[in-house]
């Protein structure tokens, strides 16, 4: 219901969703995608030291390969 209603006032405008993302699927995709983002923001937003950045970039490798083997599943099952 929520990405419904996301994606109706995303029609509206592009101002309306102010730089939020719209993501959808089950409970722990989401998890993954949420747990991406913040990681990434953290690349950005922050100053890293070097034990940090190698501890982020092996858990952001970790989650998009989780989510990239996820993403193919759901490919397979749809073609069915």
């Amino acid at each position: 219901m929520i990405v419904g209603i996301t994606a109706l006032k995303d029609c509206l405008g592009p101002k309306v969703l102010k730089g939020l993302i719209i993501i959808s699927g089950t409970p722990n995709d989401l998890l993954i995608e949420i747990q991406t983002e913040e990681i990434k923001n953290r690349f950005i937003n922050e100053t890293l030291d070097q034990k940090q950045i190698e501890e982020c970039s092996i858990k952001l490798g970790t989650l998009e390969k989780e989510l990239e083997t996820k993403s193919l599943r759901w490919f397979e099952l749809s073609e069915n």
